[in-house]
């Protein structure tokens, strides 16, 4: 757990701001049927943006994944942005790019009815978490 202490001025008064844990997510991965990395079942992050990358452009996931490449020291090749699940998801399928999202979606096809492979990562990803802020 992480405080962070605020001192809002008057009287010296300290207020804390406490966090709980609410969620950890962990990365998915998604390729089309066709891409070549399509039936293994663990790929190593490298691996998989070695090929061009569908990036999720929403608050905290874009940085989140782009911190991933930079950590594992990968600078990944971005063909496209989204703020949109499914667009992002139908980009894939379509094999327009590798896709990375910080929340399963429990189909395996894209909105226009095209399958899509979930791979796993090896090894341990720093997590993505989300937590809820309180003071005290």
């Amino acid at each position: 757990m992480i405080v962070i202490s605020i001192n809002f001025g008057g009287r010296g008064e300290i207020r804390t701001l406490g966090t709980m844990l609410l969620v950890r997510l962990v990365s998915n991965q998604l390729v089309s049927t066709a891409h070549p990395l399509a039936k293994r079942d663990v790929v190593e992050l490298a691996e998989l943006l070695a090929s061009p990358l569908i990036l999720m452009n929403l608050p905290h996931s874009r940085e989140y994944f782009l911190t991933l490449a930079q950590i594992n020291r990968i600078r990944p090749q971005i063909v496209h942005e989204t703020g949109s699940i499914e667009m992002l998801r139908a980009m894939v399928a379509n094999q327009l790019g590798v896709g990375l999202l910080a929340t399963d979606v429990a189909q395996d096809t894209a909105c226009d009815g095209q399958p899509l492979v979930r791979l796993n990562l090896a090894g341990t990803l720093a997590p993505h978490r989300i937590a809820l802020a309180t003071a005290h």
